[in-house]
């Protein structure tokens, strides 16, 4: 009987409480703030730690997408985060949003981003949150996979079209829900293959299945390029 109590006690006891706390697959995010997020307070019993509730505060932090805590006795409690990366800005007329590619709003890392130019209102969002319209979020997605050296800017304007320009000059005009990456590479062939031709080409409208209408540098759109 004593040997039985003595199983069952041996959890909480002293010698199996909080001396460290390990923290693993951080970037950006500084130890202490992950630390200071956790909520584990040095010396508490082993057994009185909840994993699930040290998940949800650490998860509650906008940059942190992913959290899984583990318990190693004699004394350690070991934090792995993965972190949400931001890949877009997304401009609105109240403010610019860096994006992951899920469209979760993230606080800070604006530099270098690719902007993305949103021409209708969004409602505010909170570092975070997701960005609300699902046709940015899309947009976004699509954006994330592009290789970041063919595109400058990028614009979704009110009626859903998207209007990308490419590093080569000129912009591109497609529907928002198209393969992003395949149309732009039909871009880059009919903008490489005119400049051969010695024609420059402002835009290319590849709104149009089978074809696309090519507008001069300064002048008038060409006739379908089909």
């Amino acid at each position: 009987m004593c040997t039985l109590a003595a199983a069952f006690s041996f959890p909480t006891s002293s010698a199996f409480s909080v001396r460290h706390v390990l923290v693993l697959g951080n970037h950006t995010l500084l130890e202490a703030e992950i630390l200071r997020r956790a909520q584990i307070v040095p010396g508490t019993p082993l057994a009185q730690v909840d994993p699930e509730a040290v998940r949800q505060h650490l998860l509650a932090a906008p940059r942190i997408r992913t959290a899984h805590v583990a318990i190693r006795f004699p004394d350690t409690v070991v934090l792995h985060v993965t972190e949400r990366r931001p890949v877009v800005l997304v401009v609105t007329e109240r403010e610019g949003l860096a994006v992951d590619e899920e469209g979760v709003v993230v606080d800070g890392g604006t530099v270098e981003l690719l902007p993305l130019l949103v021409e209708f209102p969004l409602p505010a969002v909170r570092p975070g949150a997701r960005i609300p319209s699902e046709r940015v979020r899309r947009v976004v997605r699509a954006l994330a996979a592009l290789p970041r050296d063919r595109v400058l800017l990028a614009r979704l304007d009110a009626e859903g079209d998207l209007h990308v320009q490419l590093v080569l000059g000129p912009w591109v005009r497609l529907r928002s829900e198209d393969d992003l990456l395949g149309r732009l590479h039909v871009a880059e062939v009919v903008v490489r293959s005119l400049r051969q031709r010695g024609v420059e080409v402002a835009s290319v409208d590849l709104r149009f299945r089978g074809q696309a209408v090519v507008h001069r540098g300064g002048r008038s759109p060409t006739s379908p390029v089909e």
